[in-house]
């Protein structure tokens, strides 16, 4: 299994809906109907997989370049992904937390505002 900053990029198929040397791989819905549409040779997906936002590829019909491009858009998605959920607070940040100061004597203050 290949993955980015821990969120899941592309691996091996392992559901027992897809069939056997598949890759499953990270890619928005739009982008893996226009794969299922222009190339349903090499693309698929089945029920199993469709709720996710991944496409279904038959390996022994990718060649490098196509290849590097699923997952050059894999790593984009998932890069996007961990950016959101970055913008998410769930703590206040330590700049915005009171900060003590040690004082010349030794003795701590408060810094707060």
């Amino acid at each position: 299994m290949l993955k980015a900053h821990g969120v899941f990029m592309a691996g091996l198929a392992m559901h027992a809906s897809a069939e056997p040397d598949t890759l499953v791989v990270r890619a928005e819905i739009e982008e893996r109907d226009g794969l299922l549409e222009d190339a349903p040779d090499t693309y698929y997906v089945t029920d199993y997989y469709r709720r996710y936002p991944v496409v279904l590829a038959r390996l022994s019909l990718l060649n490098r370049e196509v290849l590097r491009e699923l997952l050059t858009g894999s790593w984009r998605m998932t890069v996007e992904k961990r950016r959101k959920g970055r913008a998410t607070l769930t703590k206040i940040p330590s700049a915005m937390q009171p900060q003590k100061q040690i004082l010349a004597d030794g003795a701590e203050g408060d810094q707060s505002p």
